[in-house]
């Protein structure tokens, strides 16, 4: 960072780039003086954006070129939907804020205004995720779930044209493109579980970097940094991610208590384990470590093979 001048890398998408106005308007207002630019970055997973994310190999399809540019100096920090990010980040890099997080759900767009529950016995519903087409098909075990990717207008358009009965997609995204209009259904987390981190925006900068990081921290949440902490420790102990349905939550209850909630599925629907935890929020990752034990001893491991592995 030079000049007072930071520059943030996004992806090139609306939804990323509103999620980096918002950061950037975050910052001007911490800041006053501050100039704030958005460089637009194309990374492997917009460009692939026909293939199941199942498919890629590796981990951190959608943040890896913008890691690249933080690296090489191009840019002073990446806005990142938490949700894609990888658990386990490059040595150099950190995240030093996360500053949003609006919503957490998914929502259903039903071509029909049906619910999940009121949709058609065999009906067709498009979902590129694993973690949220093992929880459709556990409380709709008729429905037929079909792979859709692309940004969420494209989507939608695709589920529409394709004859589709609906999609499920995430909510936050809906809301910040202005498209809470579409929702049918915003769905429980008893029913759909939503992503670790799903709903957060969060920003990645050089470790090294004490000026960006000073800036970036300035607009920090606190609470919600313990609350996706949780959520994120937990996926690292089990070693999931994108390819894994694995789903969890962490709220606060009580005033002071950080509950997490986690969900780990078969990826047909057909199994299921629930397990939570409530604890001090000071200790998230604490916290994480009772739920993902719990889970374990409740054999996890026949769902999602040995735990540890990178996501």
């Amino acid at each position: 960072m030079k000049r007072n001048t930071l520059t943030l890398g996004t992806r090139s998408s609306r939804l990323a780039l509103c999620q980096a106005e918002q950061v950037a308007a975050l910052l001007r207002l911490k800041c006053p003086g501050l100039s704030v630019n958005i460089r637009k970055v194309i990374t492997q997973g917009d460009r692939e954006n026909s293939q199941p994310l199942q498919n890629f190999k590796g981990v951190g399809v959608f943040v890896k070129e913008l890691e690249k540019e933080l690296l090489d100096g191009s840019i002073d920090a990446a806005v990142h939907s938490l949700k894609d990010m990888p658990t386990d980040l490059h040595e150099s890099l950190v995240v030093a804020s996360v500053p949003i997080r609006e919503e957490w759900r998914d929502a259903l767009v039903s071509a029909s205004g049906l619910s999940l529950a009121e949709l058609p016995l065999g009906g067709r519903i498009a979902s590129g995720s694993p973690r949220r087409k093992a929880q459709i098909l556990a409380a709709r075990p008729d429905l037929k779930i079909e792979h859709i990717r692309g940004n969420v207008e494209t989507r939608i358009s695709k589920m529409r044209g394709q004859g589709m009965d609906g999609i499920v997609l995430s909510y936050a995204g809906l809301l910040r493109l202005g498209l809470q209009d579409q929702v049918t259904e915003v769905l429980d987390p008893a029913v759909v579980m939503p992503a670790p981190g799903q709903g957060a925006v969060a920003v990645e900068a050089c470790r090294d970097d004490d000026t960006s990081l000073q800036v970036l921290r300035s607009v920090h949440d606190e609470c919600l940094g313990q609350a996706v902490t949780a959520e994120r420790e937990l996926l690292r102990l089990l070693g999931g991610g994108c390819h894994v349905p694995i789903g969890a939550l962490a709220q606060f209850i009580e005033g002071d208590l950080l509950k997490l909630e986690a969900v780990v599925c078969s990826t047909d629907g057909k199994r299921i384990i629930r397990a939570e935890a409530t604890g001090e929020p000071a200790n998230p990752k604490g916290i994480a470590s009772v739920v993902s034990d719990d889970l374990l001893a409740r054999g996890t491991l026949e769902l999602i093979g040995h735990p540890g592995a990178s996501e």
